[in-house]
């Protein structure tokens, strides 16, 4: 008998729960991958990936000059916003919280910083803006000049990074806002999956990590620049070298006039008068005619003329 043919066995891939996610509305915790319909009618959809942890989302609906906008609040505090206009037709992102400490022991904090806030792991594929906001437990005005700045971490050299877009921070909420722009999340140094610094502890493409730090200056990076291309010192250096150079022109011109105003007096002072001896054996000064600037010069009149003139 003729065998049956071998068929091979199919596989299917069973689809991620959906959930719906209405306008002011919260959801229910959220955990591992899940498609949310958003919005009336279920118009935009987004793949989250929470991981192990747990994630509650809503759609915050269009205020005045602001649009609609998914809103993903992790475990930690830290929420995420998407405006569901710039999302596209496979929109992912992958969120999951972060221990400061964990972090901060791997990734010391910026030269002076301390940390105020815990960390965030986050991807967004394709990357579009989002606000991030995060909770600043002890914030307080400590002093006039404590500024809450947001920092990514560049897993090549595991440094920070200033997130320098403008900063919202609110005392009573105590909470620190800002935009993260796609130029930060497509740097190939936010989530690399390979290649990091040997002290960074997740280095798989699953999530760039950013914190808020407290700073007593603004970052570096985010300073405006002075337009001409020389540091604050390399100007202050010059302003001290022309004054100096101005200083010593001016000395020179002092002394040169005191020096000609002296030569001035001893020629016209009469000891020191050429003279001529007459025929008649009568001297006559040889002194010539002193011009009347001179004499102002050294506030006296021209010397009488000698004797037997």
């Amino acid at each position: 008998p003729t065998p049956a043919p071998i068929v091979s066995p199919t596989t299917t891939t069973t689809p991620g729960p959906s959930v719906a996610v209405e306008t002011g509305t919260v959801s229910a915790p959220l955990t591992g991958t899940q498609d949310l319909n958003l919005g009336t009618g279920g118009a935009s959809v987004l793949t989250l990936d929470a991981g192990t942890g747990s994630v509650t989302a809503k759609v915050v609906a269009a205020a005045a000059g602001e649009v609609e906008k998914v809103e993903l609040t992790v475990d930690n505090g830290v929420k995420v916003q998407i405006p569901l206009e710039s999302m596209g037709a496979d929109q992912k992102v992958t969120v999951a919280s972060q221990s400061a400490s964990a972090v901060t022991a791997a990734s010391a904090p910026p030269a002076g910083s301390t940390s105020a806030s815990e960390g965030l792991a986050i991807a967004i594929v394709p990357a579009v803006q989002v606000d991030l906001a995060f909770e600043v437990p002890g914030m307080v005005r400590r002093r006039a000049t404590t500024l809450y700045r947001m920092h990514w971490l560049d897993k090549l050299t595991n440094e920070w990074k200033a997130v320098c877009s403008a900063h919202k921070v609110d005392l009573a909420a105590k909470s620190v806002t800002a935009p993260v722009g796609t130029d930060i999340q497509e740097n190939k140094a936010f989530n690399p999956s390979s290649g990091c610094h040997a002290k960074v502890t997740k280095c798989d493409g699953s999530g760039g990590t950013l914190m808020v730090f407290a700073v007593d200056e603004e970052p570096k990076e985010c300073q405006p620049s002075s337009g001409s291309g020389l540091s604050g010192a390399a100007i202050a250096g010059i302003a001290v070298g022309a004054g100096v150079v101005a200083l010593a022109i001016i000395g020179a011109a002092v002394y040169h006039r005191s020096k000609s105003g002296s030569e001035t007096k001893q020629y016209l002072h009469k000891d020191a008068m050429p003279t001529t001896v007459r025929n008649d054996g009568t001297v006559a000064s040889s002194v010539p005619e002193v011009k009347s600037d001179m004499v102002h010069l050294m506030g006296s009149r021209a010397p009488p003329a000698a004797p037997g003139a």
